[in-house]
């Protein structure tokens, strides 16, 4: 090229990049532009755009009614709309779910859970911090830049906003208060501003009284006797196996040779089991196995279950064995008041949290065989120190998210590389090591528990965000808000040590979390007080499910017994005087009328 030609075009860039600085207002439309832009390829939904833009016009016009500038109330619309969108974007990651307003209720404002998103998405958590800090240096710079319009008339600014305030909700998409909405790969704009409509029910009727209320007629149960077990009543251990399921839940993917056979409990079975949550939501399975209840049966709740039902679970899996004599511990890779899984925990019957801190974990994501590790000590001692029987429960992390690096990088899974995507090889490496772990578990406490009786079982929490595109391909990805969903099946297995198991599993196809803890109590040989009793009776009527029982009506009855029993807090139904408990424990059913219905 000519040299006189390059300096000209040279100059020419050059004077084109200061009238670009010299107007600012340029680069903020562009800014706009592109924030806008975001927003609607986030959505991924023509048919709920009015929804995202009457709340962005909304935002707007109520920004512009309070400062009188109509660049910075656009800034700070698209702004809050991008930065639901990227909020939506990084929970869906990891969780499963878009961001819901209930998150800056219970969530935001628990220190702990925020140091455990950080610590453990760091780069996410900190590219979503710098984007608000940005966003925030962004419109202080815009709100110094432009002066208030005088000529704006702010009454009618706000008499629009009012008119988008109703618009809004109005304009609100159908079904957006199903969970569909929120965990569709879809509507990340929307979904926080879609749940706000939810907001209410934190102070509206209980889930569960409105789920039993319409029952007339259940007694009390009567009152237990004494639990009275012998010296050779069996150490239980249970193992909470991070995100574990069967290759049933991914059969396309390809799974290393013999995976389901790790799996299998003592019959030699695999045996599936029924969860409330997809990709997260770890504490709502727990929830599930030590209280003997269906999240799920506290709606909106089920998800914040540790905060908003503490103290009202009085019947549970740890209270039940303390009766009976056991020292009762969990062992955790989470701090104490992270989701207040610990509170929750101690307020079940656990009488001892050992938390990271306790254990002196060096992080919250340590393999399978450092918390195994833990348990083998803790029993070691009670064994020398103690004669009464030990309850533990164990939750692991080996298998937890993200899958975008080599845990455990020095360690060789037999069969790798497994031919699936990265993430999914990552993962099933990490399933390996974790089976691989549980099972010398099992083999060190068979070693040294000398003449004492173990029992040791297993259940995943739930399946990866990983197997959501395969689900989808079969169809399930429009039945999320179903808990008969493939979605929603992991496993529990069942090891009994120098015992024979004194009763069979549950020959179901695929057992609820809420029938485990009984289950394990039956298997044991361990005393049923009334209301277990009723459960196992319950769980074979109901063929394994408890939320979605074909007679509803049965579990129904139950739940109202344990509320007039005392042992379940449903607002607005009071326990049963004294004198007014039933003897009986065999009836299940009554003729209850119009039935709530069941997802």
């Amino acid at each position: 090229m000519n040299p006189a030609c390059a300096e000209i075009n040279v100059s020419m860039e050059r004077s084109v990049w200061r009238t670009v600085l010299r107007r600012p207002s340029f680069i903020v439309r562009a800014m706009i532009a592109l924030a806008v832009t975001f927003t609607v390829l986030a959505e991924r939904d023509l048919t709920t755009l009015p929804f995202v833009f009457a709340c962005g016009a909304f935002i707007y016009f109520l920004a512009a009614f309070l400062t009188a500038r109509k660049m910075f109330a656009a800034c700070v619309a698209v702004g809050a709309l991008a930065f639901s969108a990227m909020a939506s974007m990084l929970k869906y990651k990891f969780l499963a779910v878009n961001a819901h307003v209930f998150d800056l209720r219970f969530y935001v404002n628990d220190l702990q859970t925020v140091q455990f998103l950080f610590e453990n998405y760091r780069w996410a958590a900190l590219g979503l911090g710098l984007a608000l800090a940005a966003g925030m240096v962004a419109l202080a710079w815009v709100y110094r830049l432009e002066q208030p319009d005088l000529r704006m008339s702010r009454r009618l600014a706000g008499a629009l906003a009012l008119a988008s305030a109703v618009a809004a909700p109005l304009s609100a998409p159908a079904g957006a208060l199903v969970i569909d909405y929120h965990a569709s790969k879809r509507h990340f704009t929307s979904s926080f501003f879609a749940s706000i409509a939810e907001a209410p029910h934190i102070w509206g009727v209980d889930p569960l009284t409105a789920r039993i209320g319409y029952m007339s007629r259940a007694q009390a149960f009567a009152q237990p006797a004494k639990c009275e077990i012998g010296d050779d009543a069996p150490d239980i251990f249970l193992v909470l196996s991070e995100s574990g399921f069967s290759s049933s839940g991914a059969p396309q993917w390809n799974w290393p040779d013999g995976f389901d056979a790790m799996l299998s409990s003592y019959d030699g079975r695999l045996h599936k089991a029924r969860v409330e949550v997809h990709g997260g939501g770890t504490w709502v399975s727990h929830m599930s196995v030590m209280s003997g209840l269906s999240m799920a049966d506290f709606g909106w709740m089920k998800t914040y279950s540790t905060i908003t039902l503490k103290g009202r679970l009085r019947h549970s899996l740890p209270a039940t064995l303390q009766a009976c004599g056991y020292r009762t511990v969990a062992i955790s890779p989470q701090h104490y008041r992270f989701v207040s899984e610990g509170p929750m925990l101690r307020s079940l019957g656990i009488m001892e949290y050992l938390d990271l801190q306790a254990l002196r974990a060096p992080s919250k994501h340590e393999p399978d065989s450092f918390y195994f590790g833990k348990a083998l000590e803790l029993y070691a001692q009670h064994r020398r120190e103690q004669k009464g029987p030990l309850f533990v429960f164990i939750a692991t992390m080996s298998a937890h998210s993200p899958y975008d690096y080599r845990f455990q990088p020095e360690r060789i899974a037999r069969g790798e590389p497994f031919g699936n995507a990265p993430d999914v090889d990552e993962y099933l490496r990490r399933a390996v090591f974790a089976q691989e772990d549980y099972r010398a578990f099992i083999a060190a406490i068979d070693k040294g528990r000398d003449k004492r009786k173990a029992l040791v079982a297993a259940f995943g929490d739930h399946q990866p965000t990983l197997t959501r595109p395969d689900l989808a391909l079969q169809g399930a990805e429009r039945a999320f808000s179903d808990y008969r969903s493939a979605l929603y099946e992991t496993y529990y297995s069942v090891t009994s040590l120098g015992f024979a198991p004194k009763a069979q599993l549950p020959a179901v196809a695929v057992l609820d979390l809420a029938y485990l803890g009984a289950t394990l109590l039956e298997v044991a040989g361990l005393p049923l007080d009334p209301a277990n009793r009723v459960m196992t009776a319950l769980r074979d009527q109901c063929a394994g499910a408890f939320h979605t029982c074909a007679n509803r009506s049965s579990v129904d009855h139950y739940l109202m017994r344990l509320a007039r029993s005392g042992l379940v807090v449903a607002p607005g139904i009071a326990p049963a005087a004294k004198g007014e408990s039933s003897a009986g424990t065999a009836e299940l059913t009554e003729n209850p009328g119009p039935q709530p219905s069941i997802r």
